[in-house]
């Protein structure tokens, strides 16, 4: 997968860190890519027209880095990547070298390309990583909603996911919605550019899912057919005006290139529609919180359940310990009585 860098970014050495030295009307000079090696590399591609003339011309990464697996070490097989615009830390300074990336296995990755290690580790460019969309097959799509910038589409076989970009922070890591499963496998996801509640989904039958949103969410709430092949590719033409004439590519496996003007219904919004987005994104990051909050009550719940039994089961031994030692002592007292009382019965038959 390739992605663009804004054009006002410009790498320090060795791809330590970046700033935005640049003009923002400039071209755009550099490229991320990603592959199943797991090798994330920055591209320099204004340097490779500058010397794409030159006899000795050879094109490198200006940086690269490898994702492993924390658990194990090995490398990450990787499909998408989506970098992070306009980041912050706590201090308020901008983050210029974050990115996503989706794994082969269907994970979200949030990386650093300019972590930087100690003197006895090794930088740990991958900062979090969110398994619950895990289904041991690749990530099809991921994108980034046009209207709310930190809302992510991740498309998978089974079911997509929209995410929100920074909820990891506060310990959650689980999206704010996932489609049913469907029998139908998807095999592209696209975000509608003029309306915010409507997502465009390829499925392996040659067809498009259609979510509104604004409708309906456990749903598509329509279905085209597009072509008898499997659907590999889609994207808007994004030349002119958008609200009056809409156009989507869709490729398919065979090659073969459809272009299909959007109905007029799926291209301007519906009375509140962004608003009404806005809610239901809300009403879901509430939906999460309330259940990661139940998480920790009831994880905390039955820590002390756990800690009560333990402590009933303890006190239960001791009792049990302390009743064995009197029981111990009163034979040992009976024993004693018997032979005394034996004693004194030999001494009166001896003087019989």
């Amino acid at each position: 997968a390739i992605e663009w860098l804004p054009a006002p970014i410009e790498l320090e050495r060795r791809g330590r860190g970046a700033s935005e030295k640049n003009s923002k009307d400039g071209p755009v000079k550099y490229f991320l890519t990603i592959a199943g090696d797991g090798q994330v590399m920055i591209w320099d591609f204004q340097a490779m027209l500058e010397s794409i003339n030159d006899a000795d011309h050879q094109w490198k990464p200006v940086h690269k880095i490898q994702l492993q697996r924390q658990d194990s070490g090995t490398e990450m097989g990787c499909c998408q990547i989506l970098y992070c615009h306009d980041r912050y830390d706590d201090k308020g300074t901008k983050l210029l070298t974050n990115f996503f990336a989706s794994t082969e296995e269907g994970e979200l990755i949030y990386g650093d390309w300019a972590a930087q290690g100690g003197e006895d580790r090794k930088p740990e460019f991958m900062k979090q990583m969110f398994t619950i969309s895990k289904t041991f097959r690749p990530t099809l799509s991921l994108e980034r909603s046009p209207f709310f910038p930190d809302i992510l589409l991740a498309v998978t076989d089974w079911a997509f996911y929209l995410w929100k970009d920074d909820l990891w922070k506060e310990g959650i890591k689980e999206p704010l919605f996932q489609s049913s499963y469907t029998s139908i496998t998807f095999t592209r996801g696209v975000w509608s550019p003029t309306r915010p509640s409507v997502i465009f989904l390829g499925l392996a039958t040659g067809g498009l899912d259609i979510w509104d949103f604004s409708d309906q969410s456990h749903k598509a709430s329509l279905s085209a057919p597009v072509t008898s092949l499997p659907i590999s590719s889609m994207s808007f033409l994004r030349h002119g005006d958008l609200t009056v004439d809409q156009k989507l590519a869709i490729g398919d496996a065979g090659g073969n290139t459809h272009v299909h003007v959007i109905p007029k219904n799926l291209v301007k919004q519906a009375g509140k529609e962004l608003d009404n987005m806005r809610k239901f994104l809300q009403r879901e990051e509430q939906r999460v919180r309330y259940f990661q909050d139940r998480k920790l009550e009831l994880g905390t719940l039955k820590e002390q359940i756990e800690k009560q039994a333990q402590m009933a089961a303890d006190e239960n031994a001791e009792d049990k310990g302390k009743t064995t030692v009197d029981q111990d002592k009163a034979d040992a007292a009976a024993e004693d009585l018997y032979q005394k009382l034996q004693a004194e019965c030999l001494e009166e038959l001896k003087t019989m």
